[in-house]
């Protein structure tokens, strides 16, 4: 006679009979498992965090505590073992969560200025020989940059940059910054990037974008300084 295979039992919580595999393991149970469900297990878990919150989280700080080092050299590790599965949950996270993120960090920046403030400041001092030292070299390597970066902020203490100005604007003075060190190489004479109309002219005043470029002689654009005749050089 065939002996039965008994693959399931009655919860000692909810006393419905459930199969094996919806009973937590337990080595030390019968069968080896408990003898109450994963649901009324789960039940029993929530209520009991939920009453006793406070002793919990005095319990874990404490651990926490004295498990310092242990803990940090296990989340290295962690961090070191799953790099790549970290990166790619961290940029899914942050493409799922743009608007909350960004809506985030604004209210944080303003909630927080004064501290942002002081430790910024703090920071410039205790690093500026770094921060210069880098600064110097970005300056080396990307003198158009930096060029059209100056332009315009010199455009915006004048107020003299349009709401629309954009990318194309950009790419189009940055550009305008290496055509006039190319033409420097090329003719053994200064250029400049000039307004074709002055952002502060005598007569006519123009703003800081694509149209209003163009690369003359520094000659040319020394002896122009800021007077532009709308009769005289107009289209």
């Amino acid at each position: 006679m065939a002996t039965e295979i008994i693959n399931e039992k009655a919860c000692k919580k909810c006393w419905e009979v459930k199969s094996f595999d919806l009973f937590p393991k337990d080595a030390r149970g019968k069968n080896g498992i408990r003898g109450t469900c994963k649901v009324c297990r789960a039940v029993y878990q929530k209520q009991y965090q939920a009453n006793n919150a406070v002793e919990i989280a005095a319990k874990r700080k404490q651990y926490n505590s004295y498990n310092a080092v242990k803990i940090a050299k296990k989340k290295e590790q962690y961090q070191a073992d799953n790099a790549v599965k970290i990166a790619a949950h961290q940029k899914q996270y942050q493409v799922d969560n743009a608007v909350e993120i960004a809506a985030y960090k604004k209210q944080y920046a303003i909630d927080n200025a004064v501290e942002i403030a002081a430790y910024k400041k703090q920071y410039n001092l205790d690093h500026a020989v770094k921060i210069a030292a880098q600064k110097k070299e970005y300056q080396a390597a990307n003198p158009e940059k930096v060029s059209a970066n100056r332009a315009k902020y010199r455009a915006a203490k004048l107020k003299a940059i349009p709401s629309w100005f954009g990318e194309l604007d950009k790419f189009v003075i940055e550009e305008a910054y290496t055509l006039a060190k190319h033409r420097e190489e090329l003719t053994g004479i200064k250029w400049h990037v000039d307004h074709t109309v002055p952002l502060q002219g005598k007569l006519v005043s123009d703003l800081h974008c694509a149209d209003n470029i163009q690369v003359i002689t520094a000659t040319e654009n020394l002896s122009k300084s800021n007077k532009w005749d709308p009769l005289t050089n107009g289209n």
